[in-house]
């Protein structure tokens, strides 16, 4: 995980001489660092696969400023003009405080110093490298904790620890006290995971060290698992429901081995994964037990007897490994193997087995149709659908694809006539909802028909669709959010009945503003409008103070770092309500937040008065209701 003590020391050399050299003079374009210097640049953590020069053809690689709303840096380009790396100042220091890596053009890695201080504290891979976020609490280039990682990242992660024995690296993927306490689980519980962690710690050395079906040159290739189940909160065992794999196998290869690691349970905690002790061969699972377990995706075929099937599906597998480590244009080739091999499968099976294999090929072929070239592949595909299945949920995710890439085609021409086209888009929705009714696919059209109705300003249209949503999938996430759209319409002249807990970790609760005038506004750190409207709304709550107006934010970042960050860089002293999840959240889904910004205008009594105003209307509104304060 950590680079050489000598590496770190040439790295953050490198980076000082890099700052020194650049950021102070980025606003007037001199003093540029040499490409060499900025290659001598590598990333704090091992496992990142990035681009690299070809040393012959140095000189031709350019170093050049790059100035933004939010950031000033220095980028490097290749000869062909491809980014291969970005160093920034994000808060006008004239100090590095991101270090970014790319691949084929598109950014794979980052260290971060999120604190500003000249030390990388997180780790994030992108893209074809995962979604990894690493902290660094000590800052001393070991991942203290996990603010995201996949299942399958952290079956990566358990392999490389115990192959390393590495007793650092593998604790960090273990769940820690102060989640256990969120988790809402009984005291039995809560006090058996604990004591089952701290013996995983104190055991693992010996553990690993006695492990030697690992060996050093082993790399992890896959990740199995049966499908992942959810833990009622019944009371008993939890107050919360917890999503939970149990039976995970990690398995890897070295040059002439393959082999599997028995993980055992992972439990999700927020945006990330944990484990809850030692890896573990035991079937029986910690929260429940799974018929048969799985061992490897092969067996999950309804016909494992059948060797032509487990031969394809161990090539589909094959195939899916190299697809994360590909450029686009190679990923596409591979994915018409991909698509071949899900035919011949779906070929072989029947019922809910060909069905699935079905729903891939789908995927497949839509993955790689992204221009007006594939509307065509994509017209055939339904029709090759059509003809194999009955399954309306699958032919609707096929036709709903070749719907949406024809309407995407039709807009790129020069000549057309938009308003026609939209129109048109209009009419083909609700024909594909009345068609596949009761389909996810149906919802989703059922979604932008609202959603486009809504921003027309027709809200009863628009409360009609979501009220069909929510109707026709009851248990959809997609329903959560309409209901709360129909509230957020129907919201003028209704008590906003808002509470939650804050970025500071308080609570909060609408009708403690009871006798004030408040704005509520939606916002998130990735949303410049909000932030823009943040600066305003400062200004209109010194201005009106004295005559009881206030402001209560409503973040949606997926967590709260970064949101309390900003808070406090930009001196906000309303307080913010949060809950992970971001556009997903609890609090997005109870009004129904799609896209940002959103504000609201709730008066003395509690009530809304304007549920979607903007900060010129608010200004007039307060300068309507409220006397100025004397100056």
């Amino acid at each position: 995980m950590l680079r050489s003590q000598k590496a770190r020391r040439t790295i953050l050399l490198l980076t000082t001489a890099l700052a020194c050299l650049s950021l102070t003079t980025l606003s007037t374009y001199a003093a540029a660092p040499s490409v060499r210097q900025a290659f001598a640049l590598i990333p704090m953590q091992q496992d990142v696969e990035f681009d690299k020069p070809d040393e012959k053809r140095l000189s031709d690689y350019k170093i050049e400023p790059e100035n933004g709303p939010n950031l000033r840096a220095w980028v490097v380009r290749a000869p062909d003009g491809t980014l291969m790396r970005r160093f920034a100042d994000t808060n006008a220091d004239n100090k590095i405080d991101q270090w970014c890596y790319f691949r084929n053009g598109v950014e794979v890695y980052r260290d971060i110093d999120g604190d500003y201080n000249e030390k990388a504290d997180q780790y994030r891979w992108f893209g074809t490298e995962g979604l990894r976020w690493g902290l660094d609490k000590n800052e001393d280039g070991r991942i203290d904790s996990w603010k995201w990682i996949s299942p399958e990242e952290l079956s990566a992660e358990a392999i490389r620890s115990v192959r390393d024995v590495n007793l650092e690296r593998y604790a960090a993927l273990l769940i820690r006290d102060d989640e256990l306490r969120q988790l809402g689980l009984s005291k039995e519980f809560t006090k058996q995971l604990r004591e089952q962690t701290r013996e995983a710690k104190e055991a693992f050395q010996e553990y690993a060290s006695k492990t030697n079906q690992i060996p050093k040159s082993a790399t992890w290739v896959d990740f199995s698992a049966p499908p992942p189940g959810v833990v009622a909160a019944d009371g008993e065992q939890t107050t919360k429901e917890l999503i939970v794999y149990e039976n995970v196998i990690a398995m890897f290869e070295t040059k002439d081995k393959h082999g599997q690691l028995p993980i055992g349970t992972m439990i999700r905690v927020g945006d990330g994964w944990r484990l809850i002790g030692l890896p573990s061969s035991d079937g029986a699972g910690f929260f429940y037990r799974v018929t048969s377990p799985n061992t490897l995706p092969v067996a999950r075929v309804s016909n494992p007897t059948n060797e032509l099937v487990q031969q394809l599906v161990q090539e589909l597998e094959k195939l899916d490994q190299r697809l994360a480590k590909m450029d686009s244009q190679s990923a596409s080739r591979v994915h018409k193997r991909r698509s071949e091999l899900l035919r011949k499968l779906a070929k072989e099976s029947e019922g809910e087995s060909r069905d699935m294999w079905l729903s891939q090929l789908v995927d497949s072929v839509v993955t790689v149709s992204h221009d007006g070239a594939s509307v065509e592949t994509l017209k055939n595909l339904v029709q090759e659908i059509s003809a194999a299945t009955k399954n309306q949920e699958i032919v609707g995710q096929a036709t709903f694809s070749y719907m949406t890439a024809a309407y995407s085609a039709s807009l790129q021409d020069p000549n057309a006539k938009l308003g026609k086209i939209q129109d048109q888009w209009m009419q083909d929705l609700e024909s594909f909802a009345e068609k596949f009714n009761g389909t996810r696919p149906a919802g989703e059209a059922m979604l932008q028909l609202a959603i486009s109705e809504e921003f027309a300003g027709q809200d009863e249209t628009a409360i009609d669709w979501y009220s069909r949503i929510v109707r026709d999938l009851p248990k959809s996430e997609m329903a959560e959010k309409a209901r709360g759209a129909t509230t957020r319409l129907r919201s003028v002249g209704k008590p906003l009945a808002l509470k939650g807990d804050t970025l500071n970790g308080s609570d909060l609760n609408m009708r403690r503003f009871k006798g004030s005038l408040v704005a509520v506004q939606y916002w998130a750190t990735w949303c410049e409008p909000c932030k823009n409207d943040m600066a305003q709304l400062k200004k209109l709550q010194r201005e009106y103070k004295q005559q009881k107006f206030t402001v209560v934010g409503v973040n949606l970042d997926d967590s709260t770092d970064q949101a309390q960050r900003f808070v406090k860089q930009a001196q906000i002293s309303w307080p913010n309500l949060h809950g992970d999840g971001g556009l997903e959240s609890d609090l997005a889904k109870e009004m129904g937040i799609f896209t940002l910004p959103v504000m609201l205008l709730i008066d003395e009594q509690g009530k809304v008065i304007n549920r979607q105003i903007t900060v010129a209307e608010l200004q007039s509104e307060l300068k309507t209701r409220l006397s100025k304060s004397p100056r």
